[in-house]
């Protein structure tokens, strides 16, 4: 079965739909950072219409998915600060004090 037909895009063209610089995708590509599917041809670096599409709507997030990262992240953190203070009760420390901010007179 044929596959369809789909847009190709250069970089540059790429870059301005999903609004950022033509040197990030190329960051993306040499990292492995995201999965945006791309086309070599020699040198040229050529992106399908529909693969930026689906990967842009792969990469929608709601409301509630949102909240739900911010909690893990919070959570991850106490959780680090809470092993952090556990070690160094361990190390022999008498009392470890909470870092605190100081306040202007």
């Amino acid at each position: 079965m044929p596959e369809q037909q789909s847009h190709l895009l250069t970089e540059t063209e790429t870059a301005k739909q999903i609004s950022v610089a033509p040197a990030t995708l190329q960051q993306w590509r040499h990292h492995h950072r995201y999965s945006l599917p791309f086309i070599r041809v020699g040198r040229l670096i050529r992106y399908r219409q529909i693969d930026v599409d689906n990967w842009l709507a792969s990469r929608t997030v709601t409301a509630s998915e949102t909240r739900a990262f911010v909690a893990q992240r919070v959570a991850r953190k106490q959780h680090r600060a809470a092993l952090k203070h556990a070690s160094a009760l361990q190390a022999g420390s008498q009392r470890v004090k909470p870092k605190t901010k100081r306040r202007r007179s």
